[in-house]
């Protein structure tokens, strides 16, 4: 009898902690973003992305930005990343990626690296803010550093 309650229990938990994740959710991302360590001064962007959630911790992050600066004018990329649950509301991630971008008439491959935190402040909206470098194929393009500041709407 024991072992037929502690398999229900156990069955209960393996039920409610499937049912906590967010598999399969797909947020769209407006935000900011302010590109520093340029050979300019920075450079404000605006842009959006999307998220894809394969499980509760694995999602990738495709998005765009329009840079404002006259040598500058988009920046592509697709980063993964691996979500921590901290609290309740809170969620941190460090991030990988590759992206393509724009600069002074030219296109240049980068590699991302960096991290970010999202704050569930409805039941359908984050906000977050992230924090990539961007390490860059051509020679003479610099290795931007971006802070993007933004909102996730979740459906």
């Amino acid at each position: 009898m024991k072992k037929i309650i502690l398999l229900v229990i156990a069955s209960i938990f393996a039920i409610t902690t499937v049912s906590a994740q967010e598999a399969g959710r797909w947020g769209i991302a407006p935000r900011i973003g302010f590109y520093t360590n340029t050979n300019d001064d920075t450079i404000f962007g605006l842009g959006v992305a999307a998220r894809y959630s394969f499980t509760d911790n694995w999602r990738i992050e495709p998005g765009i930005n329009f840079l404002f600066e006259d040598n500058c004018s988009v920046d592509i990329s697709g980063d993964v990343h691996y979500v921590f649950h901290v609290a309740r509301n809170w969620e941190v991630y460090p991030m990988a990626g590759i992206g393509v971008n724009e600069m002074y008439d030219d296109w240049s491959c980068s590699f991302n690296l960096g991290g970010g935190a999202s704050y569930s402040v409805a039941n359908n909206w984050d906000i977050n803010a992230s924090l990539k470098w961007m390490i860059q194929t051509a020679k003479y393009h610099s290795n931007p550093i971006l802070i993007s500041l933004g909102a996730t709407y979740k459906f």
